[in-house]
C-alpha cells in the first residue's frame, strides 16, 4: 500500500469516526429539550407524574411517541426533523 493510499484511508476513517461521534452528540443535544420532564437519566419526574422511558421498547415505538405524542407528551413531528427524532431515540436507548 502506498503512502498516499494509507493517508486517504486514515483520513476517511477519521471522518467516519468523527461523523459517528457527532451523531451521538446530536442525540444528546436534542435530548436537552426533554430533560425538563424526563430528567437527565430518562427516569421521569415524579412531581409531574411523568413515568420513566421504557428503553426496552423497539425504536419504532419510541419514535412514534416522540413524533405523534401520547398522553401528556406533546407531538414533536414538525418541531424536530426525522433525523433529530432518530438521534434522540438512539440516545434514549442508551439511558440506564
Amino acid at each position: 500500500m502506498s503512502y498516499k493510499t494509507a493517508a486517504i484511508i486514515t483520513l476517511a476513517s477519521g471522518i467516519l469516526i468523527g461523523t459517528l461521534r457527532l451523531a451521538s452528540a446530536d442525540g444528546a443535544a436534542v435530548y436537552g429539550k426533554c430533560k425538563g420532564c424526563h430528567g437527565t437519566d430518562g427516569k421521569g419526574n415524579a412531581a409531574l407524574k411523568i413515568a420513566p422511558f421504557d428503553a426496552s421498547k423497539p425504536e419504532a415505538a419510541l419514535k412514534a411517541v416522540i413524533a405523534d405524542g401520547k398522553g401528556k407528551m406533546p407531538a414533536y413531528k414538525g418541531k424536530l426533523s426525522d433525523a433529530e427524532i432518530d438521534e434522540v431515540t438512539k440516545h434514549i436507548k442508551t439511558l440506564k
